[in-house]
């Protein structure tokens, strides 16, 4: 590896001189060329010469005037003939692979100038950024912290302040990555650019003296030649050849000319096969393995960026060829792994940013080829989601979920004139199922990873963030248009209440950010969400409200709760609107403010009165799944104040740790899972967590929490959670609450 002042102190320029002199070589050879084919093996007025339209070609008779050839005379036949002709055309084939062999050192030359003098700038930049920092630069690269830019007290300050030393000491490793970091890209031009200039001059072969007429020229189509070459071969790369197709990924798989051009020497089921040998590697190569495995992943994020190219359409109809077809079959008999298999496990690995319209496009394909071919996709039930062999659209989804915008443009019913993908993901598709062996033979059954990725998919098109990071409150119409629709097609039939495993904690997620819609949508007194119904719109303001029948939302809501950490997060988001909207009263609120903040808390707080007890109704059979429940929400209530939640204030934060802090309180005095469950439930319940919430905030503005105006309105929301609860519980097939 080269060291920080070998990068420094390189000169790039020289490459350009010696790029400029091995051009100018093959220029000479060109001439030369030019000579003999006119002067020996042409016409040029002076003879007809051997080959060309020489004497074995019509034309070529050997009469003076017409070219006579190696100096005039009779036509030459003969052994000797043969033998000279052979001899000079073989000699005029070394003058044409000189040329192209001078040719490839320039260009891997320049190559070399722009790939190292871009990693030396990138060494400077950061060496000069750690200067600026205050830092001093070794020989070795390492920033240090330079004590003498500070005055005297400061610096004994410094002494004294451990958190001080830390964040330097912090900013000195950043620093130092960062000079490394260019520092090894210099290595990597360095090595790759060596290797490829021994092999445009077959370097290291003395039994071979010839000019290389194959020799491959730098740039991306050169690179990508190079790289294929060695990825077709990978079972029998040297060490420094694997190296080799790991520097080139490494730093040029996000060139899509680069990435175009590998591709399309591999071919999709050549890309098939590599991915294959790249997912299972000897311990020996695990570590590179796992690296080309990366750099192919962002290959094929790059090539496929552009879906308006020639190369996507060639490349989309070649996978759709060989993604579901018997006759490629990349697993076993046994075990059969089809094309569309192999390359979602490959995509869903690393961090690659796909297009939009790479990801709908595959889904689409593989969605055409499953109603094809039905139960295509086979696999083991006890997969971890990593083997070959899975669900190739639950995958595609799943990189949905780390890519909002691709999920929104796919799952909006409004998208292309209205899509049917979400009805299809949510109703009509046959999910598979995976098998498993047994002494009997092999046997289907669930697999227990389905539809996680619709899941992902499904919450981030709605929040417009990646599954499972924090979400603002903030909604598209597309992303409100797909959350509407999840409601409603969930329900369809009254079938809310029975949802996914695997889609409970993702949509409580979602759903917990459309809080602002269904707080007003149990309370069933905002004229916007009456006059519109169940739709989605836009207020004045611009912001994008989603209405819902309240119905469908609870059944729905009833659904996602068999996951009681899915039941926390709603109940969690819930409790933080409520407190919001107390926080953001003004100083001297009237009764009749205080008393509909109040109404509508109690009125959403009853659906999830009515939700818990249906879900104990399910559980009534066993006890001790029932406090189970009851002690996970505890758990997930309790702790996630830890991490403010993103759309709140402060006040309306520290009314909820402040309830939650009391609850903790009395859980920690008991250690038993049934009492600490008969806590959860009194916590819980609407008109104590009411009382509560009301109460941290009147003593926050100095207001007496037991005066009888308080009262009033306390005794008034209790009503009013009781109708709610009571609605609810109609809602989900029950007389009462």
């Amino acid at each position: 590896m080269l060291g920080y002042e070998d990068v420094l102190n390189a000169n790039p320029d020289a490459l350009t001189a010696a790029a400029t002199q091995w051009r100018a070589m093959a220029v000479r050879f060109h001439t030369m060329q030019t000579t003999m084919e006119q002067d020996v093996l042409g016409g040029s007025g002076k003879g007809g010469g051997i080959g060309g339209s020489g004497l074995f070609t019509p034309g070529g008779n050997g009469l003076p005037g017409s070219g006579s050839g190696l100096g005039g005379g009779p036509w030459w036949t003969g052994s000797a003939a043969n033998l000279a002709n052979t001899a000079l055309l073989a000699t005029k084939g070394q003058i044409v692979d000189a040329q192209t062999e001078a040719n490839a050192m320039a260009s891997l030359l320049d190559e070399a100038h722009a790939d190292f003098a871009a990693a030396q700038k990138q060494t400077r930049d950061a060496a000069d950024g750690a200067v600026k920092d205050g830092f001093k630069v070794t020989g070795t690269g390492t920033a240090v912290f330079d004590e003498t830019t500070l005055d005297p007290a400061t610096r004994q300050a410094l002494h004294h302040d451990p958190e001080a030393r830390q964040s330097y000491q912090d900013a000195a490793a950043k620093w130092t990555a960062a000079i490394s970091a260019g520092v090894q890209a210099a290595t990597r031009a360095d090595q790759r650019i060596a290797a490829a200039l021994r092999g445009a001059s077959k370097a290291g072969n003395p039994l071979d003296t010839t000019f290389n007429g194959g020799a491959v020229g730098g740039g991306d189509a050169g690179d990508a030649q190079r790289a294929a070459d060695l990825a077709t071969h990978l079972d029998d790369l040297t060490p420094d050849q694997l190296l080799q197709l790991q520097d080139l990924m490494k730093d040029k798989a996000d060139h899509p000319a680069f990435s175009q051009g590998l591709l399309d020497r591999l071919g999709p089921d050549g890309m098939l096969k590599l991915a294959g040998k790249l997912s299972s590697p000897g311990d020996d190569k695990k570590a590179a393995y796992t690296d080309l495995q990366g750099g192919l992943t962002h290959a094929l994020a790059s090539a496929t960026q552009d879906t308006n190219t020639d190369f996507y359409r060639r490349w989309r109809d070649g996978m759709s060829k060989v993604g579901c077809d018997k006759d490629h079959n990349y697993g076993s008999n046994t075990e059969p792994v089809y094309g569309y298999q192999v390359l979602t496990t490959l995509m869903a690995k690393g961090d690659a940013k796909y297009s939009a319209g790479m990801l709908g496009d595959l889904a689409d394909d593989i969605t055409a080829a499953e109603k094809k071919t039905p139960d295509a996709w086979s696999y083991k039930a006890n997969h971890n989601g990593t083997a070959l062999g899975a669900d190739p659209l639950d995958n595609v989804l799943a990189i949905m979920g780390r890519e909002p915008d691709a999920a929104t443009a796919y799952l909006d019913p409004n998208s292309g004139g209205g899509n049917q993908h979400l009805h299809y993901l949510l109703k009509d598709r046959k999910w598979p199922e995976g098998w498993v062996t047994s002494m009997a033979g092999p046997f289907k059954m669930p697999d227990p990873l389905s539809q996680s990725g619709l899941g992902a998919a499904l919450e981030a098109a709605t929040t417009g963030q990646p599954a499972g990071a924090p979400h603002t409150g903030h909604h598209t119409e597309a992303q409100a248009r797909i959350m509407h629709d999840t409601v409603t097609t969930l329900d369809e039939g009254q079938g809310g209440n029975k949802v996914n495993a695997n889609l409970r904690q993702p949509l409580a997620n979602a759903l917990a950010d459309y809080t602002n819609d269904t707080h007003e949508i149990f309370n069933g007194r905002n004229s916007q969400y009456q006059d519109h119904g169940s739709a989605v719109w836009t207020d004045a303001n611009g912001t994008v409200h989603m209405g819902v029948g309240e119905d469908s939302l609870v059944r729905v809501m009833r659904g996602l709760s068999d996951n009681p950490d899915a039941y926390a997060t709603l109940h969690q988001a819930e409790s933080a609107k409520i407190a919001q909207e107390l926080s953001s009263m003004g100083p001297n609120p009237s009764q009749n403010d205080i008393q509909d903040v109040m109404n509508k808390g109690a009125a959403s707080l009853g659906v999830y009165d009515a939700i818990r007890a249906d879900v104990a109704m399910g559980q009534r059979d066993d006890a001790n799944l029932q406090a189970d429940w009851q002690a996970k929400v505890a758990y997930h209530v309790v702790g996630a104040p830890l991490t403010p939640i993103p759309w709140v204030g402060d006040g309306a934060q520290r009314l909820v740790d402040t309830w939650a802090w009391e609850w903790d309180n009395q859980m920690k005095d008991h250690n038993n899972s049934v009492a600490n469950a008969k806590i959860s439930d009194t916590y819980l319940d609407a008109n104590n967590e009411m009382t509560h919430l009301v109460s941290g905030w009147a003593k926050d503005r100095g207001m007496d929490p037991d005066s009888s105006m308080i009262h009033v309105v306390e005794d008034a929301s209790h009503d009013r959670r009781s109708t709610s609860a009571t609605t609810a519980g109609h809602f989900l097939g029950r007389g009462n609450s």
